[in-house]
C-alpha cells in the first residue's frame, strides 16, 4: 500500500488541510492512544482502494467549493466514512434489501433472521460505528450500503470478501448519482443485526419503537 501511518503532530506542524495532507503526502496523520484513529486506519488497510478514492474525491469537491462549504457529495461521503455499514446480498436474500430500506426491522432481522451471516452478511466500513461498538447502547444506528455479491459469497474467506468489496464499493461511489441514491446510506439499527448483540434473542427486543423506528410517511 503507497500510503503509511505517521504522527498527528506532523498534521500540525505542517498546516494543511486534513485531506489535503493525505491527498499530497500519502501520510496519514493518526492520534496515538485514540481509539477513532486506530479503528481508521484499521479501515485504510480493509479498504486501501475505496478509502484512497473517498480522499480524491473530497479533494475534488473542496476544489470546486472549497473547505468551508461541504457540498451534498461530501456530506454522504462523510456519512459513509464514519457510520456506513457494508450489507453484502446474495441473490437468495434480494428481498432483505427491500425490508431495510423500508425499515420493515421485524421482518428482516426475526422473520427473516435465518438469511443473516448466510445470503446476507454485514461489513463495518464506518471507524466512528467500531469506536462507539466499544460501548454499545440503544440508539447506535449505522448507515446502510448494499451491495450486490454472487451466491455463497458467505463462505468465501475473510480476505477475499474484503478484496472484492474494496474493489465493489470504490467502483460504486465513483459513481455520484448511487452516492446521492436515497436507497444507499439509509438508517440501520446496528444491535438488531442477529448475533451483534444478546438481547436481540427474543422479538420482544425489536418492539421498541423508540430504536426500531418505523420508515416516516410522507
Amino acid at each position: 500500500m503507497p500510503f503509511q501511518f505517521v504522527d498527528n503532530d506532523e498534521l500540525s506542524a505542517d498546516g494543511r488541510y486534513y485531506e489535503t495532507f493525505i491527498f499530497e503526502t500519502q501520510r496519514i496523520p493518526t492520534r496515538s492512544e485514540n481509539w477513532h484513529d486506530m479503528f481508521g486506519a484499521l479501515i485504510w488497510c480493509l479498504f486501501p482502494k475505496t478509502k484512497a478514492l473517498l480522499n480524491s474525491l473530497h479533494m475534488a469537491e473542496i476544489a470546486q467549493y472549497g473547505v468551508k462549504q461541504r457540498s451534498k457529495i461530501r456530506n454522504k461521503l462523510t456519512l459513509l466514512d464514519e457510520c456506513g455499514v457494508i450489507i453484502a446480498i446474495e441473490p437468495a436474500a434480494k428481498p432483505q434489501q427491500s425490508l431495510l430500506i423500508a425499515q420493515q426491522w421485524t421482518e428482516s432481522f426475526w422473520d427473516a433472521r435465518a438469511d443473516w451471516w448466510h445470503s446476507i452478511r454485514p461489513f463495518v466500513f464506518g471507524h466512528a460505528i467500531y469506536e462507539m461498538a466499544t460501548k454499545p447502547f440503544l440508539g447506535l444506528t449505522a448507515k446502510c450500503w448494499f451491495i450486490e455479491v454472487p451466491a455463497g459469497f458467505s463462505q468465501w474467506s475473510l480476505t477475499d470478501s474484503y478484496t472484492f468489496l474494496d474493489e465493489k464499493l470504490s467502483k460504486q461511489i465513483a459513481n455520484s448519482s448511487l452516492l446521492l441514491d436515497n436507497r444507499q446510506l439509509t438508517p440501520l439499527p446496528l444491535l438488531g443485526i442477529p448475533h451483534w448483540y444478546a438481547d436481540n434473542t427474543e422479538q420482544m427486543f425489536y418492539r421498541n419503537t423508540e430504536y426500531f423506528r418505523p420508515l416516516r410517511q410522507p
